[in-house]
């Protein structure tokens, strides 16, 4: 008969369980330098990742740096036009003007290009909500003037086109909304021409005359610039001499102290008529 019949195969030769496999595993000793762990198996747990968001790039096409280009040359033009207006100074007024600026007189707005109006006409090429995007209200209230209302009646300009060079490739930027847009990284070198005047003597056996003196400064200017509906939008900005743009809030004053002991040339003289 059969059906009683019972298993007499040796223990050794039967096969393993996956339960007996997982439970020996468990109890292996493995021996390492300086004592020794349980090397146990955890199939049920995942090894730890860094989420990580990658950066995506894209390259500029010749359109897109011909635009960036055009772009920043206004802009920056723009920006580092400000101070007394030298068309408005002639050997009649100069004296009147000089008086008004130094003393901020009212009315001397009329004779000057303030910081704030040069900020004001790049401010619709500013991306708003940028690091350099300042409120209107803010702006109307600035105190960026002081080194503008001075009795040498100096003026900033831009001199000849700036220099633009485009990183060949930008990154995607994700706004607020989840919306993606292009961003794109340029450098701009640029010389601003300081002029000031200075009378030279103002008494007796003088004819009070205002020596017209120029300085070149040459400055470079780092900026993020951003686009939405195929425009470029100024975004963010690092480099020196703040004091030659007007999309600096702040500047460093003993900079342009310094940058004010030497290094001008005489261009020539105004001589008053209003004696």
């Amino acid at each position: 008969m059969t059906d009683n019949i019972q298993n007499t195969e040796p223990a050794e030769n039967k096969p393993v369980t996956r339960r007996q496999a997982i439970l020996i595993g468990a109890g292996i000793v493995a021996t390492v330098t300086g004592g020794t762990y349980l090397a146990v198996a955890r199939p049920w747990e995942t090894p730890a990742t860094t989420k990580e968001t990658p950066v995506l790039s894209y390259d500029l096409s010749d359109e897109d740096k011909q635009a960036i280009t055009t772009m920043l040359t206004n802009f920056i033009t723009q920006a580092g036009n400000f101070g007394v207006d030298g068309d408005k100074l002639t050997p009649a007024t100069i004296r009147n003007v000089r008086y008004l600026v130094k003393s901020r007189t009212k009315g001397y707005e009329n004779y000057m290009r303030t910081r704030t109006d040069a900020y004001k006409s790049v401010r619709a090429s500013i991306w708003e909500g940028s690091p350099i995007y300042y409120k209107a209200d803010d702006v109307a209230h600035w105190n960026k003037e002081s080194y503008l209302l001075d009795e040498r009646l100096p003026t900033f300009q831009i001199e000849g086109t700036p220099k633009v060079y485009v990183e060949p490739k930008g990154e995607y930027y994700i706004g607020g909304n989840d919306t993606t847009y292009r961003k794109a990284t340029a450098q701009v070198d640029f010389t601003s021409k300081e002029t000031v005047r200075v009378q030279e003597a103002d008494g007796v056996g003088s004819d009070g005359g205002f020596a017209v003196l120029t300085k070149e400064h040459v400055a470079t200017l780092t900026i993020e610039i951003i686009e939405s509906n195929g425009k470029w939008y100024a975004y963010n900005q690092s480099g020196n001499k703040q004091y030659l743009l007007a999309t600096w809030a702040n500047f460093d004053s003993v900079a342009y102290a310094d940058s004010q002991v030497d290094g001008f040339t005489k261009e020539g003289r105004i001589v008053p008529t209003d004696n």
